[in-house]
């Protein structure tokens, strides 16, 4: 399949390294402010190790129209910092659509803020299928994840486009209700802030240590435990088939530790490389902390306590110097501000 990939940073290199070993044609397109790792590979081909071994070719292409209009299928991997996704839809929008797949990996709801896109089908994946990193220029494919949950957008166009889409992936993909199951799948959220904010003192004094063996101390599970809870309270709301944090994180990566303390002291993938952040405005505040607002506008509509979601915010907002309850994935962006809770549960929940 002809496959454009939006974005060149960890996420795109691993899928442009991935899809080129299993013989689809794949080029790339990045913003031009964004280039990431696509001026190297422009110059001297994608060099693939770990999962992946190999040397490849794909395109760069500068221009959005042509890419596009060369693509069957458009993977976009680009950051979900505010307002990126936005921006690019409106750019995708001055081009036709119409015949093309669009997946976005990860979804959290790209396909409901912003300007909408008329596409042949347009699909939401709950994260990466990849622990990958870019090491020296080289794609570093730590792991394929076992399993990726994902939904089409529109539920008539799952059916005829899933053999397709279920070939672009290297994990087994299971089929959720709708996006907004998907979303509540990512667990992100749940996983880096909290670490970022108790190890906040190291990082900033430039501490060498494991971000997920050294810095997830059992304090640090405990408050992950606590926003799981909050995750899973409202996701029981909408009648989703829910998995817990350590449920996900298990069958992602093939394990069957107990609880996320020893699955981070355990997990041989997160272990690979040190992980730490170099400062506070990376992705693991910056794009994590943007679903808490979500989580927390829909906890008020349920009467759901969230503290903990609370408290993340404010740390956050702190050392990141970003107000995420403005710039975050609020409800008011996803039109369901001014609809109650048994409103939006009639929209989106499970039939």
């Amino acid at each position: 399949m002809k496959v454009l990939i939006i974005g060149a940073g960890n996420l795109g290199n691993a899928f442009a390294a991935d899809l080129s070993s299993r013989n689809h044609r794949v080029s790339i397109w990045t913003h031009p402010s964004h280039p990431g790792n696509s001026i190297k590979i422009a110059n001297e081909g994608l060099e693939a190790k770990g999962a992946v071994v190999g040397h490849f070719y794909p395109t760069i292409l500068p221009d959005l129209g042509h890419a596009v209009s060369e693509a069957e299928a458009i993977i976009v991997t680009i950051p979900a910092k505010a307002g990126v996704k936005e921006e690019l839809k409106v750019r995708l929008a001055e081009h036709d659509l119409a015949s093309k797949i669009l997946i976005w990996v990860p979804g959290l709801l790209a396909s409901l803020v912003g300007v909408k896109l008329s596409t042949a089908a347009t699909f939401e994946a709950s994260n990466s299928p990849y622990g990958c990193r870019i090491d020296e220029g080289k794609a570093f494919i730590k792991a394929f994840k076992k399993v990726i949950e994902i939904a089409a957008f529109d539920a008539d166009s799952e059916t005829e486009y899933r053999s397709q889409v279920e070939a672009l992936f290297p994990s087994r993909l299971e089929w959720r209700a709708n996006i907004l199951d998907v979303a509540m799948h990512n667990t992100n959220f749940i996983t880096h802030p909290v670490t970022v904010i108790e190890n906040a003192q190291r990082i900033l004094a430039g501490e060498s240590f494991r971000f997920y063996r050294d810095g997830m101390t059992p304090s640090v599970c405990e408050k992950m435990e606590k926003l799981d809870e909050l995750r899973m309270s409202v996701i029981a709301k909408f009648n989703f088939a829910g998995i817990s944090h350590i449920g996900l994180v298990n069958r992602w990566y093939g394990r069957n530790e107990p609880n996320y303390l020893a699955f981070a002291r355990n997990s041989p993938s997160h272990n690979a490389t040190l992980g730490v952040p170099s400062d506070m405005q990376h992705r693991y505040l910056t794009e994590d902390c943007r679903m808490l607002p979500f989580y927390r506008g829909l906890a008020e509509k349920f009467g759901i306590n969230a503290e903990i979601a609370d408290w993340v915010l404010a740390q956050a907002r702190a050392l990141a110097g970003e107000d995420f309850e403005e710039t975050g994935l609020t409800l008011a962006k996803l039109d369901m501000e001014g609809l109650s809770g048994d409103e939006i549960v009639a929209k989106w929940g499970a039939n």
